[in-house]
């Protein structure tokens, strides 16, 4: 398995893993979803979890690949549109109904998914507050979130930004995000024109999140 270009065990703060990638267009999806595979591949550990899953995301690299992960989605036509699709295809380990939008989320799912997961993956939407709460909900200790801000049809707005301001622009975005109780480990930049962005985040430990409350 590739490695990232960082130390797991000690990673800084914030670090920036390419300043900047071209994505395939939009209208090739097996080849986009080849493209952030390959990016968040070295990142992946354990039972992964898919949020938003559809027939058309990135689950369908993991089956190709042999690589295991679960699937979820708020909406059951497009879970029983997953299920046909990766009927007998064992990387494809279940497809799970769950509303990530939900603000009850841990009391709607306080005990099948809680501390489940080691990565979670949010590829297909807004990674807002409230995904990143739930999210929590479902990783162990340590676990990883995969997410992707803003969502991806705003690479292409043509915004003209520069590359130093788009770096603060996703610092502060991201620090809001994640608060205490998420270590940043790596971001990704698409491009120099948008403010779109892959943050990989890691879960902290009890007492080393009680450690960052009480130090500030």
């Amino acid at each position: 398995m590739r490695q990232p270009n960082t130390v797991i065990g000690r990673p800084p703060k914030f670090f920036v893993m390419s300043e900047s990638t071209t994505p395939p267009p939009v209208s090739s999806p097996g080849l986009l979803n080849e493209w952030l595979y390959d990016i968040i591949e070295p990142w992946l550990k354990g039972r992964v979890l898919e949020v938003g899953s559809t027939p058309h995301s990135i689950s369908a690299i993991f089956a190709q690949k042999g690589q295991p992960i679960h699937l979820s989605s708020s909406d059951k036509y497009t879970r029983d549109q997953l299920r046909t699709k990766y009927q007998g295809i064992e990387p494809i380990r279940d497809v799970k109904a769950l509303d990530f939008h939900r603000a009850d989320f841990e009391q709607a799912y306080p005990v099948e998914v809680a501390r489940f997961f080691d990565t979670v993956l949010v590829l297909n939407q807004s990674c807002n507050s409230i995904i990143v709460r739930n999210a929590r909900h479902l990783l162990r200790d340590r676990g990883r979130l995969v997410a992707l801000a803003p969502v991806y049809t705003t690479i292409y707005s043509g915004l003209e930004i520069d590359l130093e301001d788009l770096k603060k622009y996703n610092h502060q975005s991201i620090k809001r995000l994640m608060t205490d109780e998420m270590e940043i480990l790596a971001t990704h930049y698409f491009n120099q024109s948008s403010p779109s962005f892959i943050v990989i985040a890691r879960k902290l430990e009890p007492q080393k999140n009680l450690h960052a409350s009480t130090s500030r």
